[in-house]
């Protein structure tokens, strides 16, 4: 039973993951074009979103989230903390958890230690609008 509910559960979430894909192709378009970014950057920069869990944290849109009224994790837009920082300094924090002040940040270093540069810089790039 275990079994046919788990592949079915697989089933059901490639079955999302493709549909999800055909409208991130179209809004990669879109976001490349508003952004003067390559469409290739865009849908990586998305997929990496997706596939590292960006969205559980700061939100569907990214705008960050509250816990109890207070601030729990921060937009992730040119307007939030990742609009201050350079391609070079937001790579270094996706890599260490560690803000350029030196500051750790409380997202799970172990995780994104791990993700290509390549991948980092392309979120980066969709997350402020600087190629």
């Amino acid at each position: 039973m275990r079994l046919i509910a788990f592949c079915l559960t697989l089933i059901l979430a490639v079955c999302l993951f493709e549909a999800d894909l055909a409208v991130s192709r179209a809004s990669a378009r879109s976001a490349a074009a508003y952004y003067g970014l390559t469409p290739d950057v865009v849908a990586r920069a998305q997929g990496g979103l997706r596939s590292y869990g960006c969205m559980q944290c700061h939100g569907a849109t990214l705008q960050g989230q509250k816990k109890n009224g207070k601030a729990w994790s921060p937009t992730l837009s040119f307007l939030g903390p990742v609009g201050h920082y350079s391609s070079a300094q937001f790579v270094k924090l996706m890599h260490t958890g560690k803000k350029p002040n030196g500051k750790r940040v409380a997202q799970s270093g172990h995780v994104f230690a791990k993700m290509p540069t390549q991948a980092a810089t392309s979120i980066y790039s969709y997350l402020t609008g600087k190629p």
